[in-house]
C-alpha cells in the first residue's frame, strides 16, 4: 500500500499565499472599476475602452472568486486531515 505524508504547516503557508493573491485580485478589481468610472474624456473609442475595462474587471472578479474558493477548500481539507491524523 502506498503511503504519503502531508506537512500541514506548509499547506497552511500555501493557503495564506493564495489568500494574499485573492486579496490583491480584489484590489485590482476595485482599481479597474475606479478607472472605468473616471473616464472623463470624450474620444471615439470611449465605449470600446469602457467595454474592455468591464471585461477585465469581470475576469479579475472571476479569478478572485476561484482563488478564494480554492483557499477555503484547501483550509477545509487540511483541517479534516489534521482531525483524521489526531484520531
Amino acid at each position: 500500500m502506498s503511503e504519503f505524508k502531508v506537512r500541514p504547516q506548509n499547506v497552511r503557508a500555501a493557503s495564506q499565499d493564495m489568500n494574499e493573491i485573492a486579496r490583491k485580485m480584489r484590489s485590482l478589481e476595485s482599481e479597474i472599476l475606479k478607472i472605468q468610472d473616471n473616464l472623463s474624456f470624450e474620444i471615439a473609442q470611449k465605449q470600446r475602452i469602457r467595454q474592455r475595462l468591464k471585461t477585465a474587471r469581470n475576469s479579475t472578479a472571476s479569478h478572485y472568486k476561484k482563488i478564494y474558493s480554492s483557499t477555503s477548500t484547501l483550509n477545509n481539507i487540511i483541517n479534516t486531515y489534521e482531525i483524521t491524523e489526531r484520531r
